[in-house]
């Protein structure tokens, strides 16, 4: 079991995850619950997002370097938690930077599970961690994570994100090889609206 306590005004808040986590008194079990919905309802905006960051980042840590599938699982928890948190509150480029990377890392995982939606949650949530000078400073981090949101709205079907993505990859590639896979996704875009209006035309002829 694995237990933070954070203390806000009068109340105490309790973040308590395990997998065998079980409680014999059920009256014990909600009213620990309703204390920390309590306690949270009770922040800012503000302390709830840094709560969330923290607490995200302590199950990450804990469970970095373990790849059981119970920890798969708890990692996708951390990642949610720290983009509960959001960029706005990380003040540290360097923090920001390992986020970003850490939401390419279970994007990628996303698309081994055949969850596209999810992935491309995550690379977006990526990208919003990134500097101003991304392409400068972040180059490797910014091609990989707008080439695989792009990757991941293509296989959604949202053509305008893949457009966005892609023209900024082309504008900001250092090489041809660097674009190439974006340059691809938009040829296939364009290639399924032209296979798309082909059908429809052919059945209205008919």
């Amino acid at each position: 079991m694995y237990i933070i306590i954070h203390t806000c005004q009068l109340c105490v808040c309790v973040c308590v995850y395990s997998s065998s986590f079980t409680h014999t008194d059920s009256h014990i079990h909600n009213t620990l619950f309703l204390s920390l919905h309590l306690a949270y309802e009770l922040q800012s905006k503000e302390q709830r997002q840094k709560d969330h960051l923290r607490y995200g980042l302590a199950i990450y840590f804990d469970t970095l370097g373990d790849d059981n599938a119970s920890n798969e699982q708890l990692f996708f928890t951390s990642i949610t938690q720290i983009n509960h948190g959001g960029p706005d509150i990380v003040g540290d480029p360097h923090k920001k930077s390992m986020i970003a990377g850490l939401n390419l890392k279970a994007g990628r995982l996303s698309i081994a599970l055949s969850d596209y939606t999810t992935a491309f949650t995550l690379f977006e949530h990526g990208i919003s961690y990134l500097g101003d000078d991304k392409w400068i400073s972040q180059y490797e981090l910014s091609i990989d994570l707008f080439d695989s949101a792009a990757e991941a709205a293509c296989a959604l079907n949202k053509r305008s994100v893949v457009n966005t993505r892609v023209e900024e990859v082309v504008a900001h590639a250092k090489c041809f090889d660097d674009s190439l896979n974006c340059k691809y996704l938009l040829m296939l875009g364009c290639s399924c609206v032209v296979l798309c209006f082909f059908f429809v035309s052919n059945d209205h002829d008919d």
